[in-house]
Order: C-alpha cells, then sequence, then structure tokens
C-alpha cells in the first residue's frame, strides 16, 4: 500500500496513482508532496483571504494570482444609515362590536335588530324546503361480446389460471365462452374482473 495517497496499486517500487516511490522504511523518508489548486471564478477578496491562509501555516506557496486581483486591499465594512425614527400614533379608540343576532328563517322578512336588554321572541317556524324527487342519470351498462370476453380471459389464461376459468365456466353452466348466453355476458364480465383480467 502506498504510504502518500493509500493506493494498493503499485508495481512494487512506484504509486500508479501518485507516482511516488514505495519502500518498506518510508516514516524515515520525508518527501514534500506538490498540491496544486487551481480556482475559477475567484473573487480578489477570496484570493486574499486564501493568500492569508496559507502565509498562517508558514509555508511560501508558489502563487499566481490573476491580474485584478492583485494590489487590492481589503475594502472597509460599509456603514449602514440608520434607521429613520418612525413616528408613534395613538391607537384609535376600541369599540364594542354589536351582539350577535340569530339567523332569518329562509322566506322570513329581515328584522331590526333587538335593543340591548330586550327580551329575545321566538324565531318564527322554518318551513322545511324539500325538493322534488328526480330520477339520477343512469349510464347505460358496457355492452360486451364474446370476442371482449375471450381477450379478457386470454391473459388469465397465459397467467395459470386455466383451471379457475374453467370452474367459472361451469359456474354459468357452459363448457366455452361461445355456449353462454348474450343476457348473462356482463355477468361473466364482473366475475372476469373480479378474477384480475382487465375488461
Amino acid at each position: 500500500m502506498c504510504p502518500y495517497c493509500g493506493s494498493i496499486e503499485n508495481d512494487g517500487i512506484t504509486c500508479r496513482w501518485c507516482r511516488n516511490k514505495i519502500t518498506d522504511d518510508y516514516e524515515s523518508e520525508e518527501q514534500p508532496m506538490n498540491v496544486e489548486l487551481r480556482f475559477t471564478g475567484l473573487t480578489p477578496k477570496l484570493a486574499l483571504r486564501l493568500i492569508e491562509v496559507v502565509n498562517e501555516s508558514g509555508e511560501q506557496p508558489d502563487i499566481d494570482i490573476p491580474s485584478p486581483a492583485r494590489n487590492i486591499a481589503p475594502a472597509a465594512p460599509a456603514q449602514m444609515p440608520a434607521p429613520a425614527p418612525v413616528p408613534m400614533q395613538s391607537p384609535a379608540p376600541y369599540q364594542m362590536p354589536a351582539p350577535p343576532t340569530a339567523p332569518a328563517a329562509f322566506g322570513a322578512a329581515p328584522s331590526a335588530p333587538a335593543a340591548f336588554g330586550a327580551v329575545p321572541t321566538a324565531p318564527a317556524p322554518v318551513q322545511n324546503y324539500q325538493p322534488a324527487p328526480t330520477a339520477a342519470p343512469t349510464a347505460p351498462p358496457p355492452q360486451y361480446d364474446v370476442e371482449m370476453l375471450g381477450r379478457a380471459a386470454a391473459p388469465l389464461a397465459a397467467a395459470g389460471k386455466r383451471q379457475e376459468l374453467y370452474n367459472l365456466l361451469q359456474s354459468f353452466g357452459v363448457q366455452s365462452i361461445n355456449e353462454l348466453p348474450k343476457e348473462r355476458y356482463g355477468e361473466m364480465a364482473l366475475a372476469l374482473r373480479g378474477m384480475g383480467a382487465q375488461i
């Protein structure tokens, strides 16, 4: 294993990843490691901060700073203007809301609001509104044919449900779908759907 990068790919002498020499006594050797970092879109302020961090490490790095970032002193923090004072306004006097009144019955004439302290009167009797019964529109039941029933049963048979299909036909008193009476096609479609058919 390479003592520098931890790679296990080597030829016994040199690491294939970092190209450092692999020896048995690597702990006694001190070899400098070259690290190259490239930053794109670096602001001058960030470039100066990176230089400060590297200088704090005590090493003398070889730094190539792009020309706009050179000779730029850190800017003094901008002073925020003091906020303008907001004049205080006296709150408006609170007015008590009117007491709630009972809702008027449907079709009753509106009444004047009751005076404070007045005895409430019984509300007018409410007439129950009953709409005229209407028949809900119903869609006609879907019309099935032998071909549709056969197409719905085919995937079930392919899925290994032949015996269940045979038992279903027996429950309808027929040996095949072709023998099924037309008036029972809807029942057969529901039974096939119950077995998982797409119909």
